[in-house]
């Protein structure tokens, strides 16, 4: 059966259970078999507090960094313009809130739970709506580097 990013069934997403989540992102960051660090911790809910700003529509800040991936934790009170990557994947994964998101060419809703693979140079875009923020995490890989965010022509019609 070929891999797909969402259930056929339903055209939503996958959810990836918290243990599953967790065991992904600490093969990404933790040293290798024989590395003498400590693994990195980060309380997402302090991250979020410390860079999150009601005023502005869409905060990203990077939380975690190991040699082939970073963390940043993001929240969207109004929206996060198209934009792309053209030499970075990013998994996105949603923690709290709602939104209408576009990937690639396909319109979909995000809420709390919600984990997907956005492949390199493909647009996305999204915007929150209800009463809660739209709040979660993205793993770039390989590192992400600030320079690499793209933006792109908002399409006529906006997700």
């Amino acid at each position: 059966m070929p891999h797909a990013a969402t259930d056929p069934r339903s055209r939503r997403p996958r959810r990836l259970p918290a243990a599953a989540l967790i065991t992904v992102v600490a093969a990404l960051l933790l040293p290798r078999a024989g590395g003498a660090a400590d693994p990195p911790v980060v309380s997402l809910e302090q991250a979020l507090a410390t860079h999150a700003d009601p005023q502005k529509g869409a905060v990203v800040a990077e939380i975690l960094r190991g040699e082939q991936a970073s963390v940043n934790a993001w929240q969207i009170t109004d929206a996060m313009p198209p934009h792309l990557h053209r030499e970075h994947e990013e998994v996105i994964i949603v923690r709290t809130g709602r939104a209408r998101a576009r990937i690639g060419d396909r319109d979909v809703d995000l809420g709390p739970g919600d984990v997907f693979l956005v492949p390199k140079n493909t647009v996305h875009a999204a915007r929150a709506y209800g009463e809660e923020p739209f709040t979660g995490v993205s793993v770039f890989a390989p590192a992400f580097d600030g320079k690499d965010r793209v933006p792109v022509p908002a399409p006529d019609a906006t997700p």
